[in-house]
C-alpha cells in the first residue's frame, strides 16, 4: 500500500480542532483549519505574548496617566498655596498700614479734642475762681476781661462762638434780670 492507499480517519475534539490521521502520521489543524498543531501553539503563544504586552502597556499607560494627573494636581495645589500666601502677606501688610494710619488720625483727633476741651475748661475754671474770690453765687458772676478770655478759648478750640448761657430758674429770674441790667454788665 502506498501512502495514498492508507485509510484515513477524521475526528473532531471538543475545541473544534480537526485531526487527520493516516497510517502512523497525524496532523491537526486549529479552528477553521490551516496549519499544524505546532504552528497553532506558536501562534497562540505569540498571540498570548502580544496580549500580555498589550495588557502591560495599557497598565503602564494608565499608571502614567495617574502620575501625570497627580503631578498636575500637586502643581495646582502648590501654585494655589504660593499665591494664597503671597496675597495674604500683601493684604496683611496693607491692613496694618491702613490700621496704623487710622489710629494715628484718631490719636491726633483726640489730641485736638483735648486741646479744645482744655481751652473751654480753662474758661470754666476762671468763672469758678471768680465766684470763689468775690463770694458770688452762680449764675451771678461777671468774668473780668471776658472778651479776651473767650477769644483765646474760641481760637484754641477752633470754635465759631463762645458764650456763657446760665440756666436761671424761674424763682431767680427777677434777680437775674436786675443783675444783667446792672452797671457791672454794661458790656453785655
Amino acid at each position: 500500500m502506498t501512502s495514498n492507499d492508507v485509510p484515513k480517519s477524521v475526528s473532531s475534539d471538543d475545541a473544534g480542532d480537526l485531526s487527520y490521521s493516516s497510517g502512523g502520521a497525524s496532523t491537526s489543524t486549529g479552528q477553521c483549519g490551516g496549519g499544524s498543531k505546532t504552528g497553532t501553539t506558536a501562534h497562540t503563544n505569540s498571540s498570548s505574548i502580544s496580549e500580555e504586552l498589550a495588557r502591560k502597556e495599557s497598565q503602564d499607560v494608565c499608571r502614567l496617566r495617574c502620575l501625570v494627573i497627580l503631578v498636575l494636581a500637586m502643581t495646582a495645589a502648590a501654585v494655589s498655596v504660593v499665591i494664597y500666601l503671597t496675597t495674604k502677606k500683601g493684604e496683611d501688610e496693607e491692613f496694618e498700614t491702613q490700621y496704623e494710619a487710622a489710629t494715628k488720625k484718631i490719636m491726633d483727633s483726640f489730641a485736638d479734642i483735648l486741646t479744645s476741651l482744655g481751652s473751654i475748661s480753662g474758661l470754666g475754671v476762671a468763672l469758678t475762681a471768680e465766684s470763689v474770690d468775690y463770694q458770688h453765687h452762680w449764675p451771678f458772676i461777671s468774668l473780668s476781661n471776658f472778651q479776651e478770655r473767650a477769644g483765646n478759648a474760641r481760637h484754641l478750640s477752633r470754635s465759631l462762638f463762645v458764650a456763657t448761657s446760665p440756666l436761671v430758674e424761674l424763682e431767680h429770674f427777677e434777680e437775674w434780670d436786675e443783675y444783667v441790667s446792672g452797671e457791672s454788665n454794661q458790656w453785655m
